[in-house]
């Protein structure tokens, strides 16, 4: 009798966790940002369905970059930011830098080849701010540690 009670009870609280996680992604906001880029129809289909994926792409937008003072040691330079090509080809960035200050910066709409291994970085105003790329690697790694962190689950 207290064999199966502790099997209930055991089954009981999996349920209820693997119940938590899933309301934690059922939680999960798409960033207006990703309107323009993934399409109303589809965000809402992933936001229905409690996809991990919208934590990803928000993730994307404010965590694949970071803005320095001091200019990459080990990084490399691809120049100036006003070089950063649009996806669409109809020209380059031609935002302010309060653009990364107030997070409107949408990096899905941007030409950033990536290397695996190597951080990249634009500069912004010579000898005072750089818009710095990380790694792929370097950026799947925080990726990981920040869906751990949070208990989102990937399904």
């Amino acid at each position: 009798m207290i064999h199966q009670f502790t099997k209930s009870a055991v089954l009981f609280f999996l349920l209820f966790v693997a119940g938590s996680i899933y309301a934690q992604n059922m939680e999960l906001k798409p960033d207006q940002r990703l309107i323009g880029v993934i399409g109303n129809e589809k965000l809402s289909q992933m936001e229905e369905s409690g996809s991990f994926k919208i934590a990803v792409y928000n993730y994307y937008l404010d965590n694949m970059y970071y803005i320095s003072e001091t200019e990459p040691e080990n990084g490399i330079n691809q120049g100036l930011i006003s070089e950063l090509r649009l996806k669409d080809g109809t020209g380059t960035f031609q935002e302010t830098a309060v653009v990364f200050e107030n997070k409107t910066f949408n990096p899905y709409l941007y030409e950033l080849n990536i290397p695996y291994d190597e951080t990249i970085y634009y500069v912004i105003e010579e000898g005072k701010k750089y818009f710095v790329v990380y790694s792929r690697k370097t950026y799947e790694e925080n990726l990981s540690r920040y869906l751990n962190d949070n208990k989102i689950i990937i399904k």
